[in-house]
């Protein structure tokens, strides 16, 4: 606290006395600027990625979705590449489930084409079938209520 007011006090001084706010236009500016930021990295991890995975640099590719992953958390396109990563890393398990939660998402958002293709994927993985099975009755269940 005293530094926040040892600091308006100098921004006072430095004003020819008058106090300094952001104005509401500025402050608008200041988070679109932010949020523009935030969208040019995510691109840019999402293109990193990309281009690791089609190198074959798979712990590279890893690392820049898991890093996109955590600014934008519901996105199923990441998932999707994460688990592509993963099954070309020898990873099929955490494939599986990151195929999986790739495909609830789009069930979410109502891509149901999205979500028939990775219930294919997870049928020719050749496991948990169980869980595949749940999947298969989410879809079906989201397609039955569809108009």
């Amino acid at each position: 606290m005293k530094l926040m007011a040892a600091m308006a006090g100098l921004l006072a001084i430095c004003c020819g006395g008058q106090a300094w706010a952001a104005s509401p236009a500025t402050t608008r500016q200041i988070a679109v600027a932010t949020a523009e930021e935030r969208v040019l990295e995510y691109d840019r991890l999402l293109r990193t990625a990309e281009r690791y995975l089609s190198e074959g640099d798979y712990p590279a590719a890893l690392d820049n979705l898991h890093q996109a992953l955590a600014r934008r958390p519901g996105d199923a396109r990441f998932y999707k590449m994460l688990a592509v990563a993963y099954d070309a890393d020898r990873e099929p398990a955490k494939a599986f489930g990151y195929f999986e939660k790739a495909g609830e998402l789009y069930l979410d958002e109502g891509d149901l084409v999205r979500a028939a293709h990775l219930l294919e994927v997870l049928r020719a993985s050749g496991r948990e079938q169980p869980r595949v099975a749940v999947f298969e009755r989410k879809l079906e269940a989201r397609r039955l209520k569809r108009p």
